[in-house]
C-alpha cells in the first residue's frame, strides 16, 4: 500500500522534472546573462510546468465526471459502422453506455493536479525576486 502511494506521487514529480528540464533547455536558462533574466526564465519554466500538469489533472477530473462521455460514445458508434465485430460490443443506447461507465470507478489524477499547482505556485513565487531585481 505504501509503495503504491509513493509511485502515484513519483510519476507526476518525474513528469514535472522532465518538463522543467526541457523548458529550461529551450530557454537556454543555463546561459542566462543577468539575474533579472534568470528569475524571469525560472518563473516561466515553473509556470509552464504547472499549467501543463494541473491542466492534465483537471482534464482527467472532467473525464471521470463524464464530460467526454458523449464524444467517446459518438466515436465508438461511428467506428462500429465499419466493423461488425466492434459494433456487437457497443451498448444499444447512450443511456446504456453511461450506465456502464458509472460502474467503472476510474480515479482522476489528483497527484498530477497537486504537483502542477505546486509548480505553478513556485513559478508565481519566483516573480517576487524577479520584481525586486528589476527595480
Amino acid at each position: 500500500m505504501e509503495d503504491n502511494r509513493f509511485i502515484k506521487w513519483l510519476k507526476p514529480i518525474i513528469a514535472a522534472v522532465v518538463i522543467l528540464v526541457l523548458s529550461t533547455l529551450s530557454l537556454k536558462l543555463f546561459s542566462a546573462g543577468d539575474r533579472e533574466e534568470l528569475f524571469k526564465d525560472l518563473s516561466d519554466c515553473f509556470v509552464i510546468t504547472g499549467i501543463v500538469l494541473s491542466g492534465v489533472g483537471a482534464i482527467s477530473w472532467a473525464g471521470t465526471e463524464g464530460a467526454f462521455d458523449m464524444i467517446a460514445y459518438g466515436c465508438k458508434t461511428f467506428l462500429g459502422l465499419f466493423s461488425a465485430s466492434y459494433s456487437k460490443k457497443l451498448p444499444k443506447s447512450f443511456y446504456d453506455y453511461k450506465q456502464e461507465r458509472i460502474k467503472i470507478d476510474k480515479p482522476w489524477l489528483k497527484q498530477t493536479f497537486v504537483v502542477g499547482l505546486v509548480a505553478l505556485a513556485v513559478g508565481l513565487l519566483l516573480l517576487i525576486p524577479y520584481s525586486m531585481v528589476k527595480v
